[in-house]
């Protein structure tokens, strides 16, 4: 028996079981399609007539070998319309190039070298590994439809493994530095400087902030956690609000469904130029996220725990990555071990602590051996009879 998939746009696809050649034939339900109860009467009904061989199975890629750019078509049609304008035109992009780079190949020709050629060639171009990662996770969700959609009857990106993800430090701005961007920057870039440094927001999250996010009662403001693809943590993350966001916000303040930042558009640009004007160099959007992770480390007073609570990360694996910020700590580790190590060099005056805890903790023991006394053996006899 067949199963139904519903997809993220909403289409739904009857899964049938082919018993004459072992395979598995995906079948998209029509558009009226709505609930499961819908998708399960159809996929039935398919499923019977493909038992009885009056279904036609879905056609395989054509000699044009245009079937896998139909499905990119989709793909990027459902990206246009959830996620961000750079990341369709990047994914238009990596079609493109890889188009370009098949020719008139056929994808049901196509092998997992072919797939290592081009993975070979991007290097040698130079790619970004970042970027390049993204493209062939791009590339591996087109195929995979292609081959759900009865196209193919192979993936020919599958077991192509993916680059490492690059390794570096975060880049965040010191307090001089962050100061000097303030100076360097218009009032309305300043707010926007001011918003992302205390609140370490996404760009897209500050995107979508309104009024109505901010409790100026509670002086804090909710920022709903990015998917990325993945179910978040919490639906949303609470930030306190500091003195000085504060008091802008509340100059500020408009209807509740107003956009915090009616204009959105050319924020990389107008950071690059500010930046350049205050003399920092090469200064991200994202850089002022982990500014604000920065500073609160470098306070000695935010655990890692807070931090990660604070900017959204669904593992405390990715905010480990500001634990080297975190002196006082260390410090405090290394003063317990020279504590507890004393007596490695005769030191008696710094295990004196530690000797009177042992001391309290054995006088404990036997205060509550003495309460908890076993009878002796001539009691023990009167107490059993």
């Amino acid at each position: 028996m067949g199963y139904v998939v519903r997809r993220k746009s909403g289409t739904w696809y009857a899964v049938l079981r082919d018993r004459c050649a072992k395979s598995k034939v995906w079948v998209r339900l029509p558009d009226s399609t709505k609930t499961m109860r819908d998708a399960k009467r159809e996929m039935s009904c398919l499923q019977d007539a493909l038992d009885r061989g009056r279904l036609a199975l879905p056609k395989k890629q054509d000699d044009s070998g245009s079937g896998w750019l139909d499905v990119a078509g989709e793909l990027l049609d459902e990206v246009q319309g959830k996620a961000m304008p750079a990341w369709h035109s990047a994914c238009r992009e990596f079609v493109a190039r890889f188009g370009d780079f098949v020719g008139d190949c056929l994808a049901r020709d196509m092998t997992p070298e072919h797939c290592r050629t081009y993975i070979r060639r991007r290097e040698t171009e130079k790619a970004n590994r970042s970027t390049l990662r993204k493209e062939i996770g791009f590339l591996k969700r087109v195929f995979r439809r292609a081959q759900e959609n009865g196209l193919l009857t192979s993936n020919p990106w599958d077991g192509i493994k993916r680059p490492s993800e690059p390794q570096h430090a975060p880049r965040f701005l010191s307090q001089e530095e962050v100061n000097a961007l303030f100076e360097a920057a218009p009032d309305e870039r300043r707010f926007r400087y001011l918003f992302l440094v205390c609140t370490g927001a996404r760009r897209g999250e500050a995107h979508r902030a309104t009024w109505g996010d901010v409790d100026f009662e509670k002086r804090q403001i909710h920022i709903p956690n990015s998917s990325k693809g993945r179910v978040p943590r919490y639906p949303f993350r609470t930030v306190p609000v500091s003195n000085y966001l504060m008091s802008e916000l509340e100059e500020r303040r408009g209807a509740p469904k107003e956009r915090i930042f009616p204009s959105v558009h050319n924020w990389r640009r107008d950071l690059l130029l500010d930046a350049k004007r205050a003399g920092l160099g090469h200064v991200r959007i994202h850089d002022l996220r982990h500014t604000f992770a920065s500073l609160l480390a470098q306070s000695g007073k935010v655990t890692l725990q807070e931090i990660r609570d604070l900017m959204g990360h669904k593992s405390i694996t990715t905010t480990e990555i500001y634990a080297h910020l975190l002196p006082d700590q260390h410090k405090q580790a290394s003063a317990v071990l020279d504590q507890v190590l004393g007596c490695y060099r005769g030191d008696r005056s710094r295990t004196a602590d530690v000797v009177d805890v042992g001391q309290t903790l054995k006088n404990q023991w036997r205060a509550w051996q003495d309460s908890n006394l076993r009878p002796l053996a001539p009691e023990a006899n009167a107490l059993s009879s």
